[in-house]
């Protein structure tokens, strides 16, 4: 489990990486949602010898993918959000451009 969750993780990163230069973030947050409901799913359901918490597997599956479409819901408020509050500065022309 811990290289999923370190691989959701990083995939997160990379997605906020991507939306911060406005690159298409969803080749990464898409899978970056998908591990975290499986990570999610299987810290749930997992027997607590293993770590988890024995919860029902269909409670389990459905809170993990709740959370993860609230995460991923999350980062899409959040990268409307940075980029609706981008100051546009204005590019000046070169006096070429002035003069024709």
């Amino acid at each position: 489990m811990c290289n999923q969750t370190l691989a959701a993780i990083t995939l997160w990163a990379c997605s906020t990486w991507l939306a911060r230069e406005h690159k298409p973030h969803w080749v990464l947050s898409l899978p970056a949602t998908f591990l975290s409901a499986m990570c999610t799913t299987y810290f749930l359901s997992a027997p607590h010898a293993l770590g988890g918490l024995a919860l029902n597997y269909n409670f389990s599956v459905i809170s993990g993918v709740v959370l993860a479409f609230a995460l991923l819901a999350f980062f899409v408020y959040r990268v409307s959000v940075a980029r609706s509050r981008e100051i546009c500065v204005p590019v000046s022309r070169s006096r070429d451009e002035e003069d024709a």
